[in-house]
């Protein structure tokens, strides 16, 4: 790699900065990062913020786990390499020292949590065929499931009192709705079920404290709002935000202790605003002011009604952890991830919109490259985002580093937020069900339309993406060859029935509802949208970034697709990460894979 290209991947020297949790007593946070190259959970003292003490040293990346209720444990699943099949550890916050919980067979372990007794951990996951709630008892180290299904669900939330926990899960019959059952982790027996409509979509976000009402999100009223279940009375109460076009969607929501209010980040294109609303009068939410930006997450500490502590960034400014004084409206910054040393300029974001096929306006930002990096020729890349449920915004969470990366090597970004996305309401979320690669598709073409109206003079256009992303690019260049100068896919699916027999049970069930269908019900769909069958179109440059442990998007349907590409004479080059699964990747494994990525683009820039 050129001189100039290794000092811009510095921008892989901004760490991960993740809020986790703060303690129930308030002395110290839980963040997660990749400062030392590898994602761990760190304790951070509030009255000694640069006394970082790793909790999770095992030598493989941790982005989860729950801390007791006492402040005295953190659990944790531990995979080995990527591959996203755990075993729970566990840390004793004195000691510092990790040890093993519970040995699993091969299960996916998505979140563990206390029990409010500090006995047993929860935890949900996926085997090959079910999706389950298992408990673990610590003292009789006993395991049960406590609850079996195979349909999606979202995060559980384990009730502060009673023996029950909220699991919101995703209908047999509807893929666009989902209901909250109460489940007793003791007996397995469900208590109650919430669903705010019969064919709405509802998951649980926090109980109250008093554990007798929950808080979550649904979409009943219309967009996604928030909304109070009280257990007493089985009563729904809808908060005003959505109803007064405050937001729609929210990225987190939490109570404040000892009131009967709720603070709320409202999303808005691409943005968050910051409220705090009363759910049992009609007064209307306060704004909290925030700088313009992102909030994501929101914690609190146990029985402080004033403070709140959040994550904030936007797509210039890498992430900040504040304190937020509720009564005083005071933010005070605690922890900045962005380096001193960082030496090149981080570029802003503009959102735009931009018309697609069925006269709907896509939602998009454009990050331009400042003008003394800017390359002849104006060349771009559309960037498409994972999910294919998620949002490109103001979160620089939200590849925020990848994109300052293209940007600053000269090029302009435009990240489309296609049908699929979050962010803009229940249809628009909806469009691409059972249509993936079809309509979503046309919005990419239509980006690549709209660039070139923007820029005329311009010639070279790339596109890249990321999970879904990848998908994306694999897919439009075989089907729609010679519109992009080339393509680079990433962890990317080339071959849907593939991704459906190798994937555990949550996979299927992601596969079976993008396509609302198994592959025996909609074989010529899952034909149709897997590039694997249009190789022989390719006729671009084709950059492959895959890691070799990814259990979500596995690698073996890639290298059929590389060996099916080369046996034709196709233009297609390979990076496989040896050690590395999906998601969260080391620093330097980022400086790798993205490195590729642009000695590629500029390459084919240059002979252009």
């Amino acid at each position: 790699m050129s001189k100039k290209l290794d000092e811009l991947l510095d921008i892989f020297g901004i760490p991960d900065l993740i809020l986790h949790d703060v303690a129930k007593s308030g002395s110290f946070l839980l963040v997660i990062s990749n400062k030392n190259d590898v994602h761990q959970v760190f304790k951070v003292d509030l009255n000694s913020l640069n006394n970082w003490i790793n909790l999770t040293n095992v030598g493989e990346r941790i982005t989860t786990g729950d801390l007791s209720p006492d402040d005295s444990k953190f659990v944790f699943p531990k995979e080995q390499g990527g591959n996203e099949k755990h075993d729970l550890y566990i840390t004793d916050i004195k000691t510092e020292n990790p040890s093993v919980l519970l040995k699993l067979d091969s299960i996916r372990v998505l979140t563990p949590k206390w029990t409010p007794d500090g006995q047993a951990v929860l935890f949900d996951g996926s085997s090959e065929m079910d999706i389950c709630l298992w408990r673990y008892v610590i003292a009789t180290e006993t395991l049960d499931i406590v609850y079996q299904t195979k349909q999606l669900h979202f995060p559980f939330q384990v009730n502060p009192h009673n023996s029950v926990v909220s699991w919101s899960e995703i209908k047999a019959d509807n893929p666009t709705a989902s209901r909250i059952k109460i489940i007793n982790y003791q007996t397995g027996e469900v208590d109650t079920e919430i669903q705010a409509s019969t064919d709405s979509m509802n998951y649980s976000i926090a109980w109250s404290e008093d554990g007798e009402k929950l808080l979550f999100s649904t979409n009943a009223p219309g967009d996604p709002t928030l909304a109070v279940w009280q257990s007493l009375d089985n009563s729904i109460t809808y908060l005003q935000s959505t109803k007064l076009d405050l937001g729609i969607d929210y990225t987190s929501a939490t109570w404040v202790p000892g009131k009967e209010e709720i603070v709320y980040a409202a999303k808005k294109n691409g943005s968050t605003k910051l409220y705090i609303e009363n759910w049992q009068n009609e007064e209307p939410p306060q704004e909290l002011p925030i700088p313009d930006g992102w909030v994501e997450p929101i914690r609190r500490v146990k029985g402080n009604s004033e403070m709140l502590y959040l994550a904030w960034s936007n797509l210039g400014t890498p992430t900040r952890i504040f304190e937020y004084n509720i009564i005083k409206k005071d933010f005070r910054l605690l922890i900045d991830s962005k380096p001193q040393s960082l030496s090149h300029p981080l570029s802003s974001g503009k959102l735009f919109t931009y018309p697609t096929f069925d006269s709907r306006d896509i939602p998009a930002f454009l990050v331009s490259p400042s003008a003394d990096r800017q390359l002849p020729g104006k060349p771009c890349i559309v960037l498409i985002h994972g999910g294919p449920s998620w949002e490109f915004s103001q979160d620089w969470q939200a590849m925020g580093n990848v994109i300052q990366l293209y940007a600053g090597a000269g090029f302009t970004v435009l990240c489309p937020n296609i049908r699929g996305s979050t962010g803009y309401g229940k249809e628009f979320l909806e469009l691409n069900l059972g249509d993936l690669g079809g309509g979503d598709l046309k919005d990419v073409l239509y980006a690549r339309d709209y660039l070139l109206k923007l820029y005329p003079e311009n010639k070279v256009i790339f596109l890249t993406g990321a999970s879904y992303g990848g998908f994306m690019t694999y897919l439009t260049i075989t089907k729609h060859p010679n519109l992009f100068a080339a393509g680079a896919a990433v962890v990317g699916i080339t071959d849907w029935f593939e991704m459906h027999r190798l994937g555990d049970q949550v996979f299927k069930s992601f596969t079976e509802r993008c396509f609302l269908g198994s592959p025996e019900e909609k074989t010529e769909l899952y034909k149709d949208r897997s590039a694997i069958n249009f190789v022989e179109n390719l006729a671009d440059p084709l950059y492959i970034v895959h890691r070799a442990n990814d259990s979500r998007c596995p690698i073996e349907p890639i290298y059929t697709f590389v060996g099916k590409a080369l046996s034709l004479k196709k233009d297609v080059k390979i990076y496989v990460e040896r050690e590395a699964g999906h998601g969260f990747q080391k620093a330097e494994h980022l400086k790798k894979q993205y490195g590729g990525i642009v000695e590629f683009f500029l390459k084919i820039t240059e002979k252009t």
